[in-house]
């Protein structure tokens, strides 16, 4: 149930975030799905941990405020002892949370980024457009005229397109034609002309091709040059640290998105000894109590997680590892006092 409630509100939220930027009125639905259907596995790895402190936090609450907790401290058992079952819970969602982490979020999120990639120049054109300017891989595009497909959402019809490239400082290329399509993500020029330009030199090279083919999908890396951290599994960012840092290159955000790997799933295994100790304290005041303590938990802790990631992180003096595992630590620092308290 938590897990359910809380990714419908990630999902709703950015729902509610496509909407501001004009996605949900010309982009096909299914589309859209298919974006909050990909984004929903990093929703997933912010969300365990929450789950479990809210469900380790019910169950613990309920034992105690019936007496059951009471009836096993008389007969000897120790709290630990107690917890044992919500730790190993906490251990195997985290290590569930840690596969999706690597092996899932990040194929999604290039495919997502893809997708909305697309969309977004779907949702901008509208039906119809003139004068459309864009940028694509190397290219900064001109269009006489959009016109979009009314059977296919996803294809539009292109008029006077013209390309221009400069892939040296006094060189350029000029790419015209007449007609042109855009297909899933996938642009068409027919009968184009190519005029190469050199600085300092009369001669014109022209070359005519029946057809010119980008593909927009394969722009986007070529753009970012590389993935984000967010889109790269533990292996493949580790190695890239490994590589830029000799550099020297700034690796810091890849370091901190790197180490937060680990620590977001490890946080399962924490909310699963700290949050049954602070509902056992309180317990009595309600059956609402462990909803409520797993929240301020769950609160408490993603605030500390931002400022040390986000802004302490961010100082060149600071060690990323240090940053990000700091909260872990505390949290964890709290909960074995906890602990020591109630024995």
């Amino acid at each position: 149930m938590g897990v359910l409630i809380v990714v419908v509100m990630f999902q709703a939220n950015y729902w509610m975030a496509l909407g501001k930027n004009n996605m949900l009125r010309n982009v096909p639905r299914d589309a859209i799905m298919k974006i909050i259907f990909l984004e929903t596995p990093g929703f997933l790895n912010m969300t365990f941990p929450i789950s479990v402190s809210l469900a380790v936090s019910l169950a613990i609450s309920r034992i105690a405020r019936e007496s059951e907790l009471t009836a096993m401290r008389s007969a000897g058992i120790r709290v630990l002892r107690v917890l044992a079952p919500t730790i190993v819970f906490g251990l195997l969602v985290g290590l569930f949370n840690l596969w999706m982490i690597d092996r899932v979020t990040p194929a999604a999120s290039k495919r997502s980024k893809e997708l909305q990639t697309n969309v977004n120049l779907v949702a901008g054109l509208g039906d119809f457009a003139t004068s459309v300017n864009l940028r694509i891989q190397n290219y900064t595009v001109n269009i006489g005229s959009v016109m979009k497909d009314k059977g296919n959402a996803n294809r539009a019809t292109l008029q006077d397109v013209m390309l221009i490239e400069r892939p040296e400082i006094n060189q350029m290329t000029v790419i015209l034609a007449k007609d042109g399509t855009f297909d899933q993500g996938v642009w068409k020029l027919y009968n184009a002309k190519t005029f190469n330009f050199r600085s300092g030199s009369k001669d014109v090279t022209v070359t005519e091709s029946r057809e010119f083919r980008i593909n927009y999908r394969v722009a986007i890396q070529d753009l970012m040059m590389a993935p984000s951290p967010a889109e790269m599994g533990i292996k493949e960012l580790g190695e890239k640290i490994t590589q830029f840092k000799p550099l020297g290159q700034n690796t810091r955000d890849m370091e901190i998105e790197y180490h937060s790997k680990f620590s977001i799933p490890v946080m399962c295994l924490i909310f699963s000894i700290v949050s049954p100790i602070f509902s056992i304290r309180f317990a009595k005041q309600g059956g609402f109590i462990g909803i409520m303590i797993s929240m301020g938990i769950v609160l408490g802790y993603f605030n500390l997680w931002v400022v040390f990631t986000q802004i302490i992180g961010k100082n060149p003096v600071v060690n990323p590892a240090i940053a990000t595992w700091t909260p872990n630590i505390l949290f964890l620092a709290a909960g074995i006092l906890g602990l020591r308290s109630l024995e």
